[in-house]
């Protein structure tokens, strides 16, 4: 019997057969003059009268050709579909990782959306978390918050300019000296900091991307097993169509 995995594979061929199949009945729908046809003969009014050649158009298309063209590749592909989601309702499987059952019996569907989730949303943040800086020696806060850590407290000075005179010539019996006023930075008092931040340090965002990882993998295993289940075969585009087309009455054919 076929796995579920085989049905879902041959689900994009099957579209895109039914897409090359219809298409051009899309496109003589559009051609009125195709679904048109006529027989003439034309009959002079005097006998030995000129005559003309007969003009005969076929009709080239019918809206029933059409509804046929449409109705067996629709069909099969409504059949693949509607055994596929038959066959998803009972396909399920644990997720496990490391030996740890994470939960039980969950479904296929609800699988393959959580992998995707999983890999774009949860590992995509992990992979931009801020690390602490490994050039500070960090803490746990002594605010008690969780997630903040401190560094210990560490002092920066803060400057000031002052002028002061500066002999360039010493003064002789001769001559008075020459001196000018110069500009310097003086220590003007001290800030006492601590750093905080919200940041992770590196091991921690490495054991989050390796968990996450370890879940994306279960996850795949659980997929991979839930999509071996046994089809569940349900056909059901030819009673869509047998209905949706079935033959016109002649009480509905116009001017019947």
């Amino acid at each position: 019997m076929a796995k579920l995995h085989q049905v879902v594979a041959t689900l994009t061929g099957v579209k895109e057969d039914v897409n090359k199949r219809t298409a051009p009945l899309f496109h003589s729908l559009k051609k009125g003059e195709l679904f048109a046809g006529i027989s003439q003969h034309y009959r002079p009014v005097e006998e030995g009268g000129i005559t003309l050649p007969d003009d005969d158009a076929e009709v080239q298309v019918t809206v029933d050709d059409v509804l046929e063209g449409l109705s067996k590749p629709l069909a099969k592909l409504f059949d693949l579909l509607n055994t596929i989601e038959n066959t998803n309702q009972n396909a399920a499987a644990d997720i496990v990782v490391d030996g740890t059952t994470i939960a039980t019996d969950v479904p296929v569907t609800f699988l393959m959306q959580f992998e995707k989730y999983l890999q774009r949303e949860v590992l995509g943040a992990l992979k931009i978390l801020p690390v602490l800086d490994p050039a500070t020696k960090w803490e746990p806060s002594a605010s008690g918050r969780t997630g903040i850590y401190q560094s210990p407290q560490f002092s920066t000075f803060r400057t000031k300019k002052v002028q002061r005179p500066v002999v360039l010539v010493a003064p002789t019996k001769e001559f008075p000296g020459q001196a000018a006023m110069v500009t310097e930075d003086v220590i003007d008092g001290y800030w006492d900091k601590v750093k905080f931040s919200g940041a992770v340090p590196a091991s921690r965002k490495e054991e989050l991307l390796e968990r996450c990882q370890a879940l994306i993998e279960a996850v795949q295993k659980a997929r991979e097993t839930a999509n071996q289940a046994d089809i569940v075969d349900a056909p059901i585009g030819r009673a869509i169509f047998d209905y949706l087309f079935a033959t016109q009455t002649p009480a509905h054919v116009m001017g019947g």
